[in-house]
């Protein structure tokens, strides 16, 4: 009976240990927003931990969680004995707080930032395009080839397009021979399927845009780093015109 009563005293500490721990990234999020919105500027001292912890209604344990997040974030410098203050997040934010700034708190999404967004891919594309038209091994530019044919073929195929589309870009990316860029791209495939919820790209099952690929393929190929990056440029251009809501 003894041991009984002890695995349900673990059962609920680890169950309150997941609560608060859910509880703490709540409010790691809010104020997420509310420093993005500008309700705190940067420089400012926040409120105690006292004071934040009856605010939002939590432990100051739970709250202590919560600012560490944000410390680690790099939004926020505890200083003990001094207070906690708000650092300007586009000086020293990651893009892991893309999502935070994508979307509102009711869900639906920041038009303003989803043109950065869009913006920010062109560009990297752009230098990765040209990178690996001068980088790219005879094995690299034969999988991309090999790629761009599975790509036709799955032409009218949307779940299995999307597939083909993201192994294209990652090979492009590994193509570059520069981990970063590897890194950069997988954060901009994972906000590229969360916004496929939100938006639809008909043109990337048509024709048109299947042609432009295989003209990127074959200035990769031939090493045509102008060319290349000169056809991505008007695809992208054309894809972000296109894009419609759901």
């Amino acid at each position: 009976m003894a041991k009984r009563t002890k695995k349900t005293a673990g059962r609920a500490r680890l169950a309150g240990s997941k609560q608060a721990q859910t509880t703490s990234r709540e409010i790691t999020l809010r104020l997420l927003r509310e420093f993005s919105s500008g309700t705190f500027a940067a420089g400012t001292r926040l409120p105690t931990e006292r004071r934040l912890a009856e605010d939002f209604g939590v432990s100051r344990n739970v709250m202590r969680e919560a600012l560490k997040r944000l410390e680690a974030l790099g939004l926020v410098t505890i200083r003990q004995g001094a207070g906690i203050f708000v650092e300007d997040f586009q000086m020293t934010a990651g893009p892991e707080l893309i999502d935070v700034f994508l979307y509102r708190e009711d869900g639906t999404i920041n038009e303003d930032f989803l043109e950065d967004i869009f913006e920010a891919r062109e560009d990297l594309t752009r230098v990765v395009v040209r990178r690996v038209a001068s980088s790219r091994t005879r094995a690299e530019a034969a999988r991309l080839k090999e790629l761009v044919n599975q790509r036709r073929e799955s032409l009218g195929h949307p779940e299995r397009l999307t597939e083909v589309n993201l192994e294209f870009f990652r090979v492009l990316a590994g193509a570059t021979h520069n981990i970063v860029f590897n890194l950069l791209f997988n954060t901009m495939s994972r906000h590229y399927l969360r916004l496929q919820e939100h938006l639809q790209w008909e043109s990337l099952d048509s024709e048109r845009t299947q042609i432009s690929f295989e003209r990127i393929v074959e200035a990769i190929e031939e090493r045509n780093a102008d060319l290349a990056e000169q056809l991505f440029i008007r695809e992208a251009r054309l894809l972000r015109e296109n894009a419609s809501r759901k």
